[in-house]
């Protein structure tokens, strides 16, 4: 029979394979770090790629849990994490992760650490979606990771999602209000938003022009044919046809 103290002890050396494994992870980071101070980022990227192959097991359950619950996250594929154990633990299917002892807190920000490492890579190589994703992850792992959210700012932008670039760089500032530079990037954001959101209106118009003129045109008529106005006092707008 399995008794609790056989219990106990197979606790213990899951326990001591976790220390292990990040310790092993964390010289492919060390590793990685290295190749990164070089300018490196494809070979660096890589390291970063096996530190995570070798603990992703360990802290699967919890990402997924985390990823179901938040909107915003994206969805992992287990593809773009090498050397992962396919046959135990599948980040892209829920279902096939092998359930996993929590990680410490102290664990989970190391963990965190190799994601936010890949994600300046994805940086540096320009993949900017993967280097919201694995920001993503880190922050899951670690909601106070101030690197984390500045980086995926980066990526955001890049993306030219002003809006979430926007919330991130609010983040920075709530974190780390003595960061220089911060107030400057959410003021710049939030012309950057402003601008596209502008944009989009004018956009959206446009096509509502053309559809109204297509229906119209059966008629003789255009939109040229109607005069709109702005009422100063309510705030709405007077239509009026003018032949």
């Amino acid at each position: 029979p399995f008794s609790k103290k056989n219990k106990r002890r197979g606790h213990w050396h899951m326990m001591e394979s976790v220390e292990e494994q990040i310790r092993e992870a964390n010289r492919r980071k060390d590793q990685g770090n290295a190749l990164y101070k070089e300018k490196n980022y494809i070979e660096a990227l890589k390291l970063y790629s096996e530190a995570i192959g070798l603990v992703q097991h360990f802290c699967a359950a919890e990402v997924e849990a985390a990823l179901a619950a938040t909107k915003k996250a994206p969805k992992p594929h287990s593809q773009d994490i090498p050397n992962a154990d396919k046959e135990n633990t599948d980040l892209s299917d829920p279902s096939s992760v092998t359930p996993s002892p929590v990680l410490s807190p102290r664990q989970r920000e190391e963990v965190a650490v190799f994601f936010s490492n890949r994600a300046a890579c994805y940086l540096q190589t320009e993949n900017h979606d993967k280097a919201v994703r694995d920001c993503t992850w880190a922050i899951i792992l670690s909601p106070h990771y101030l690197k984390a959210y500045a980086r995926r700012l980066q990526a955001y932008e890049s993306l030219k999602k002003f809006e979430d670039a926007l919330e991130d760089a609010n983040k920075v500032a709530e974190l780390d209000p003595s960061i220089e530079g911060t107030g400057d990037d959410i003021k710049r954001l939030q012309k950057l938003l402003a601008d596209q959101r502008e944009r989009d209106k004018e956009e959206m118009l446009g096509k509502l022009k053309e559809l109204g003129n297509s229906v119209l045109g059966k008629f003789g008529l255009s939109l040229d044919n109607f005069k709109v106005q702005k009422d100063g006092g309510s705030g709405g707008y007077n239509i009026s046809f003018q032949s």
